[in-house]
């Protein structure tokens, strides 16, 4: 279920993974979800999920008004609602949602702020190279044929 201003909304999900990924430090750097939608249902999920990620960033005021992203990388669509500084953010730093028609999966991605004695970046374009280079593995691993990411695949 997601919370729409219209009320909640159902998502279906077939099948999915959840994961804490680390890199370096002791505290994790990304909240991963992968899912993929039920049947035939993955145009009304994608249309719920661009309502919810309009209605997160329309929710936010000046002078911390975050805009909602779009973009398309190797036919995965791209949202993202990303904070402009990593220092007076707790939690989530950026949102992205990938949506991947071609498969019916969905990959939310929550980029965490780690606490400074153990962050992995010492400033916001830091912080902006390491989200931009995992967004952009993510969804070259989603834009890949599924055989060719079974282990024996190249």
């Amino acid at each position: 279920m997601i919370k729409l201003s219209s009320g909640p909304v159902h998502v279906s999900t077939a099948d999915g993974y959840r994961l804490m990924i680390y890199r370096k430090s002791s505290s994790p750097l990304v909240n991963l979800k992968i899912e993929r939608s039920a049947e035939g249902r993955f145009a009304e999920d994608r249309r719920s999920i661009i309502d919810q990620m309009k209605e997160i960033a329309a929710g936010t005021k000046p002078p911390d008004q975050i805009d909602l992203e779009t973009s398309t990388q190797k036919g995965i669509e791209l949202l993202a609602i990303n904070n402009r500084d990593t220092d007076n953010v707790s939690g989530v730093i950026s949102m992205y949602t990938l949506l991947d028609a071609a498969n019916g999966n969905v990959a939310t991605v929550y980029l965490l702020n780690q606490r400074p004695e153990v962050r992995e970046y010492a400033s916001n374009a830091e912080y902006a190279e390491l989200r931009d280079r995992f967004i952009g593995l993510l969804s070259d691993c989603m834009a890949r044929p599924e055989q060719d990411r079974s282990p024996s695949g190249k």
